[in-house]
Formats: structure tokens, sequence, C-alpha cells
């Protein structure tokens, strides 16, 4: 791994804001069609993406 990738690493992995996720967190994630089946139709995706807050 280059030098400059490992310390962004460490900086990211030493932010108590934003601990990495587990794997049981990263196994139970679903699809965005299988949570939000309405948005995620064709063309819907695009309106998300656009949105201004």
């Amino acid at each position: 791994m280059p030098e400059e990738d490992v310390i962004i690493t460490k900086a990211a992995l030493s932010d108590p804001d934003n601990p990495p996720l587990t794997d049981e967190q990263l196994a139970s994630m679903r699809s965005m069609a299988e949570v939000l089946p309405n948005l995620a139709k064709p063309g819907k995706q695009s309106a998300l993406v656009q949105r201004e807050w």
C-alpha cells in the first residue's frame, strides 16, 4: 500500500465519529431496490442524486 494510503487509512481509523463498519454490519446491508422499491425504479435514481437540500 502506498505511503499516502497508509496515512489516510490511519487517519480514518482514528476518527471516533466515524468508525469502520464491521463485517456483520456489511453483511446485513440490503440493496436500495429491496429497501425502497418505489425509488429504485428506472428514472427515479436521478431524482435522488439531483435533489438540492
